[in-house]
C-alpha cells in the first residue's frame, strides 16, 4: 500500500505496512506507516538533508491503525506537517 502526493516542490511518499495476528498469521490485524520526504528539485529539504524519514508509525492508542486508508492518512499528514514548519521557516 503506497501513496505518492506532490505539494511542489516537495514529494511526501507513504508506505503502510500489514501487520498480522501472531496467533493466526493469515490475519491482517492492523497497518503501520513509513515516509518519506523529499523534493523533487532534488534539493535537499532543510539544511543539507536530502530527505526526511519517519520512523514506523503506529497511532497513540493502538499497535496499529485499523485501516490502511488511516495509515495513509497519517503518513500523508505527517508529510505535510514536516513541509509546513520548513515552509514556516523559510528553509525551503
Amino acid at each position: 500500500m503506497h501513496r505518492e502526493v506532490v505539494d511542489e516542490p516537495y514529494r511526501i511518499v507513504v508506505n503502510a505496512d500489514r501487520k498480522f495476528d501472531p496467533q493466526d498469521p493469515a490475519h491482517i490485524v492492523g497497518y503501520t506507516v513509513r515516509v518519506t520526504v523529499d523534493r523533487i528539485d532534488r534539493r535537499p529539504v532543510q539544511g543539507s538533508m536530502l530527505t526526511e524519514r519517519s520512523d514506523e508509525m503506529a497511532p497513540l492508542h493502538g499497535d496499529h491503525f485499523l485501516t490502511v486508508d488511516a495509515a495513509l492518512e497519517h503518513g500523508e499528514a505527517w508529510g505535510r506537517h514536516c513541509i509546513s514548519q520548513w515552509r514556516g521557516s523559510n528553509r525551503h
